[in-house]
């Protein structure tokens, strides 16, 4: 434990973790609004985004809200159930992980297969 008024690196680290995490939960949010609110992306590229950005903010709550603080201020409470916290930030990676995979695909498609993008996206 550190002595009051005394910052340690992994606070310093921690802080940073919650500025960022922040940041990004931000943005995310942002993408999903307006993605859902402009009508030129209500496409499989638009759900795809959307599905992005919500593994995205799921992410990004979990580092914000509970890793950032558990580490900030050492709550052994936390740590103690921090295996469940890590599933649910691997899931929510491997949704990112794999929507951006898609997403990858379905631009290859909208470039290199033009004509036969309608019949494997819809």
């Amino acid at each position: 434990m550190a002595v009051l008024g005394e910052i340690q690196d992994y606070q310093i680290a921690a802080s940073a973790v919650f500025v960022i995490s922040t940041l990004g939960l931000v943005v995310n949010c942002l993408v999903f609004l307006f993605v859902l609110r402009i009508p030129s992306m209500a496409n499989p590229f638009g759900h795809l985004v959307t599905n992005q950005s919500i593994g995205n903010v799921i992410h990004l709550c979990l580092f914000s809200f509970y890793f950032s603080p558990m580490v900030f201020f050492d709550i052994d409470a936390m740590k103690k159930y921090s295996h469940y916290c890590g599933v649910f930030l691997i899931m929510s990676f491997e949704v990112s992980l794999y929507t951006h995979t898609v997403i990858s695909l379905n631009r290859f498609c909208a470039i290199c297969l033009p004509f036969r993008y309608r019949r494997i996206f819809t």
